[in-house]
């Protein structure tokens, strides 16, 4: 069952799952501060997308939203922006209403009420979420290490460099920058800088927006962070 929509929220933002509306939680309060300016619904993944969005015309404070803002993972062989579109249509015909059907990524159009669609990582190529965490990593010292391993298991067959996901990829870049703070705790030392002796206990994706290391200024968020102002600007 959908949840109920606030009456003092205009802007909507829909999310592929729960790590992205933590990030999307953690990344509205650096851009706009505390209370983020959306409401944030997570629908699951996208095999539950239209259940999700098909009840959502139906609440009684649906119309009070100006701007919805759609956030899914691109995957491989693939066309995203078309799937969406094509829940919108459902939705509309369903519901006898008329959402607006964006004819281009990370535009938002509309009148009265206007939809916009991103397509994770970048709107440009394939992939998913974990794919932009990566990009904000790729010259880390740990990511090496993450990349040499990865090497090792092609190198023996266990994997592929095709079968490489990301979302394993950042697992495991997270595990070891886990290691790195227990180490920091146990024997009380300073690896670097970037860390702090309370990382030791972040076991989460999530956790890993708290650690000294992380950097919501990294360009690899710019057009995310553009989505999102254009998401809850003022203007029509």
């Amino acid at each position: 069952m959908t949840e109920s929509l606030p009456e003092d929220k205009q802007y909507l933002l829909l999310v592929e799952g729960n790590g992205e509306k933590e990030f999307f939680i953690r990344l509205g309060k650096e851009l706009f501060g505390e209370p983020i300016p959306y409401y944030i619904i997570d629908y699951k993944g996208i095999r539950k997308f239209e259940d999700t969005l098909l009840p959502l015309p139906l609440d009684s404070n649906f119309w009070r939203i100006k701007r919805i803002g759609i956030v899914r993972d691109a995957d491989f062989n693939t066309d995203a922006f078309a799937s969406i579109k094509s829940v919108l249509e459902t939705v509309n015909q369903e519901n006898d209403v008329q959402l607006p059907l964006p004819e281009d990524k990370n535009l938002f159009e509309g009148d009265n009420l206007q939809v916009g669609i991103f397509i994770m990582p970048d709107n440009n190529r394939e992939g998913m979420f974990e794919d932009l965490l990566l990009d904000t990593v790729r010259d880390d010292d740990v990511m090496r290490c993450v990349d040499a391993y990865f090497e090792c298991l092609e190198e023996k067959d266990v994997v592929s460099k095709k079968e490489r996901v990301p979302k394993v990829t950042f697992d495991v870049y997270m595990a070891g920058r886990q290691q790195e703070s227990l180490r920091v705790f146990v024997q009380g030392k300073k690896v670097d800088e970037n860390t702090s002796q309370k990382d030791w206990k972040r076991r989460y994706l999530s956790d890993m927006y708290g650690m000294k290391f992380w950097d919501w200024n990294h360009p690899a968020f710019d057009s995310i962070k553009a989505f999102l102002r254009a998401l809850v600007s003022e203007e029509a």
